[in-house]
């Protein structure tokens, strides 16, 4: 039996070929897009600075509030298998205070919101020599930088006083908390924040067509970041190669979203010490078993993340078991034909999956049943003395 954990897994040394490594963003990448974050965040303070001045006075303008999320957020960002049409994104979300919200009309302030942006946005872009806006996202801005990065900005309202707390949150001790926020995050510009203080209604997301609907990014982000402490860091890497997974066989869309995958793949997730192959054909067969039904989200129990139509569910899960039935294949083989193997792994996960066939093992059936953790034995309550008379 063949083992192919040390083509998937991370190392220290990026140069190592590995399928995780190989979806790492590059440090220019990372770099583009940090500092294309920067200057997203500087042209919409400007911005909302000058219009608030005009709605407040010129003694009280507001300065929106960011906030990081999606991927980023989850240390789940993959590079893309086929670019173009994939890009890498980034989703910063935008926050100015709910009182724009409770005036006569909220319809008019959703649309506000959206033109201050738009119009900041579009005057970056011309300036950086960028590729260009997409206000098509009835969520977001889209800031397209090239063919192969873009960031999203979602736009919210968030209750007045937590707006406040969130703005002291960058303010007060700037020195010291700001250090503190940017060493956990890798050098990334944010801050220190107590989400837990917010609730879904608190925050409210601006949509295009005027509604606002209730939507606390932190609800998933605080689910994410638990179920990787309590399952440990194998999971968040499982989430990496099944979305890698995706992003090959579905290069147009039409497949899952990313946290229905996470979803899916938490529901039944268990470690498999020392095997990144099994803990990734486990997630496959549970996409394949969970992809057909509804998918509820674990912080909102009202709300289905799968939005896919009958016949595309039933097409992730024809593909979920083609790769279910290619890694039992690899498994099965010998290591005179690993060159065919991972060939075969990479039609199936994309470009990015290992080619160094030095990296796989051979091992003993006795070593897969022991890559499992052992379930605690259950003691039955003791009822006496049950010997025979």
């Amino acid at each position: 039996m063949l083992s192919f954990h040390r083509c998937i897994v991370p190392t220290d040394e990026f140069a190592d070929d590995t399928y995780l490594n190989n979806l790492e963003l590059r440090t220019r990448q990372k770099e583009l897009l940090r500092n294309a974050r920067h200057l997203v965040r500087e042209a919409l303070r400007a911005a909302f600075k000058k219009e608030t001045a005009a709605f407040f006075g010129e003694e009280k303008p507001i300065s929106p509030n960011f906030f990081t999320q999606g991927s980023w957020g989850y240390k789940t960002i993959n590079r893309p298998t086929h670019c173009p049409p994939q890009q890498t994104d980034m989703d910063d979300g935008c926050y100015l205070p709910i009182t724009f919200v409770r005036g006569q009309n909220p319809k008019r302030a959703a649309t506000w919101f959206f033109d201050v942006a738009d119009k900041a946005l579009e005057a970056l872009v011309a300036l950086q020599g960028w590729e260009r806006c997409d206000s098509s996202k009835e969520t977001c801005c889209r800031v397209i930088i090239d063919g192969e990065n873009h960031v999203d900005v979602p736009l919210y309202a968030i209750r007045d006083e937590q707006f406040l707390v969130m703005k002291r949150s960058l303010t007060e001790d700037r020195a010291g908390v700001f250090r503190e926020a940017v060493a956990a995050v890798s050098e990334e510009d944010e801050y220190t924040f107590d989400w837990s203080m917010v609730t879904e209604e608190d925050v409210l997301l601006a949509k295009r067509n005027g509604v606002w609907e209730p939507s606390n990014p932190m609800d998933v982000m605080g689910w994410a970041r638990s179920a990787v402490e309590q399952a440990g860091s194998q999971l968040r890497d499982t989430w990496r190669a099944i979305k890698g997974w995706r992003d090959q066989v579905f290069p147009n869309g039409g497949g899952p979203s990313s946290i229905s995958l996470m979803v899916m793949v938490e529901a039944d997730f268990e470690g498999i010490e020392g095997r990144a192959d099994l803990a990734l054909r486990a997630a496959a067969k549970s996409v394949r078993e969970r992809i057909t039904g509804s998918i509820e989200a674990p912080w909102d129990k009202r709300e289905d993340l799968n939005r896919l139509s009958p016949s595309e569910r039933v097409l992730v899960a024809q593909k979920a078991k083609e790769l279910e039935g290619e890694l039992d294949y690899c498994f099965q083989g010998t290591l005179g034909n690993v060159a065919q193997y991972l060939q075969r792994l990479r039609t199936h996960c994309g470009k990015h999956f290992s080619e160094d066939k030095s990296r796989v093992k051979e091992i003993s059936p006795h070593e897969v049943v022991h890559a499992y953790s052992a379930a605690p034995a259950v003691i039955p309550p003791f009822r006496g003395d049950n010997r025979s008379a």
